[in-house]
């Protein structure tokens, strides 16, 4: 039986190796759940800013003024790592979190360049522990101000497979 060569060999273990690279991806911990609108709806769910795909956009007008707002629900507080949302049409946001959704602590402000459609990722090295979070995006155009999605990950915490890693660890 003729043995493999090297590069053959090398080959089969990186694609052995792939199926368990692409696993350890940190599951989503917002992907479908609660969102609490805090403002009117013009075009599209509450609902999508947490289904995953950016592509599906809540609008928000209120008449004389420019904003979309909502409270996410995680359902039990979790660690989070990193916080990533999907502006659209939004000059200035802010993202806040809470234990209880009485006391909010900021996590994040910025103002973006018009017409404000952006990817933005805040990332906390520390960990903090969060059930909601409260977003809030305006501009000062007159424009629907909408969210393409909102998503909240810990990468040291459970993963998309079900694998926790280290979240037992206090």
């Amino acid at each position: 039986m003729p043995r493999p060569s090297i590069p053959a060999l090398a080959l089969w273990i990186c694609c052995l190796c792939l199926p368990l690279a692409a696993a350890a991806q940190p599951a989503n911990l917002a992907l479908g759940k609660p969102v609490n609108a805090l403002t009117d709806t013009v075009s599209g769910q509450p609902g999508d800013v947490v289904d995953g795909d950016p592509a599906t956009v809540w609008w928000s007008y209120q008449g004389n003024y420019t904003e979309v707002s909502f409270v996410l629900d995680l359902g039990r507080a979790e660690h989070f790592t990193s916080v990533v949302q999907f502006p659209r049409q939004t000059s200035l946001l802010v993202v806040e979190f809470s234990l209880d959704a009485q006391r909010w602590e900021p996590l994040h402000q910025q103002t973006l360049p018009w017409p404000g459609n952006a990817e933005v990722a805040v990332q906390r090295a520390d960990r903090p522990r969060a059930r909601f979070f409260r977003y809030t995006g305006s501009n000062a155009e007159t424009a629907y101000a909408g969210v393409g999605d909102f998503q909240v990950f810990d990468a040291d915490g459970v993963f998309a497979d079900g694998f926790e890693g280290d979240a037992a660890v206090p």
